[in-house]
């Protein structure tokens, strides 16, 4: 985000996200772009995959996505109805409603180190990550 949107400054909006599921699932990378800045933004984000993968994440980043997850974690939790979602989602996904108290901890105990080894593992060579660019509506 940083580096493609306040350094480069050719997306409005960027993000990822990784839809938990019980199984097996992805990670998805979306960017709010000019059309005629596809190309780089799509190009930028590999690179940054391929950085993730070669050298890890520094302090300040962990810190960042630490502070990110588990503020957006407290803010969606406000409403009882999805404290409710939570906790069916966690039963049924196998991790027990408990899953639901451990989850905060489990994030700030994440270290560089383990998500240079994620990302080592389960980040494949991002030149062969698929990409569509939606037309300009």
């Amino acid at each position: 985000f940083k580096n493609i949107r306040d350094v480069y400054g050719i997306a409005y909006e960027i993000g990822s996200f990784y839809p938990t599921r019980a199984d097996t699932s992805f990670i998805a990378v979306y960017a709010g772009v000019d059309p005629a800045n596809a190309d780089s933004a799509v190009a930028l984000i590999r690179g940054e995959i391929e950085r993730i993968r070669r050298d890890g994440i520094t302090d300040t980043e962990l810190s960042r996505c630490r502070n990110f997850v588990t503020g957006n974690f407290k803010i969606d939790h406000q409403q009882t109805r999805r404290q409710a979602w939570y906790l069916g989602f966690y039963e049924l996904s196998g991790s027990g409603w408990r899953f639901d108290e451990r989850y905060p901890g489990l994030v700030n105990a994440v270290t560089a180190d383990d998500v240079r080894r994620a990302a080592e593992a389960y980040l494949d060579d991002a030149s062969s990550a698929s990409s569509y660019v939606l037309p300009d509506r």
